[in-house]
């Protein structure tokens, strides 16, 4: 047999299960000790509001927000290697590594050119490593293939 369906709030519902929960411990208890009725009492834990937190935990709330939100946790700039913008806390100042970069060489490849005044000058390619100049840092992994005399997958040098 087919009746209406009716839709049943969240607080109709949750008031329901509380009713229920009660009946049962009210049935639980009787079963029991069929001689005492006892009251369900709520836990101190569950008043509400709280109170507010002392000072100790406002200042260490503060301080977590100020360490999570500050700007090294979310700036980015490029590495010289791949090109791809990293964190700025996963990025090497190229300056301040021993790196030999000369596997980054792709002298004959066409990869590079120089800048030309007019066209009456020939094109000619870069010298050294094929690297993004404006950009003075490495990423963490292209500094281990580097260091391990590799070509790293998404390096400039591959003609990306």
């Amino acid at each position: 047999m087919f009746c209406p369906y009716k839709q049943v709030s969240s607080s109709e519902r949750k008031s329901n299960h509380r009713k229920k929960l009660q009946k049962s411990q009210v049935n639980n208890i009787s079963d029991s000790k069929p001689s005492k009725m006892s009251e369900v009492v709520e836990p101190e834990h569950n008043i509400f509001p709280p109170d507010p937190p002392d000072a100790s935990l406002r200042k260490k709330i503060i301080n977590d927000f100020c360490e999570a939100t500050k700007p090294s946790k979310f700036e980015e700039a490029g590495c010289a290697v791949c090109g791809a913008l990293t964190l700025q806390t996963e990025l090497f100042d190229l300056g301040s590594l021993n790196i030999n970069m000369s596997m980054l060489n792709t002298a004959g490849f066409g990869f590079t050119r120089k800048d030309r005044k007019n066209p009456a000058e020939p094109i000619s390619e870069l010298d050294g490593p094929t690297i993004d100049t404006s950009c003075h840092c490495i990423c963490i992994s292209c500094k281990d293939k580097v260091r391990h005399k590799k070509i790293p997958k998404f390096a400039l040098t591959r003609g990306l």
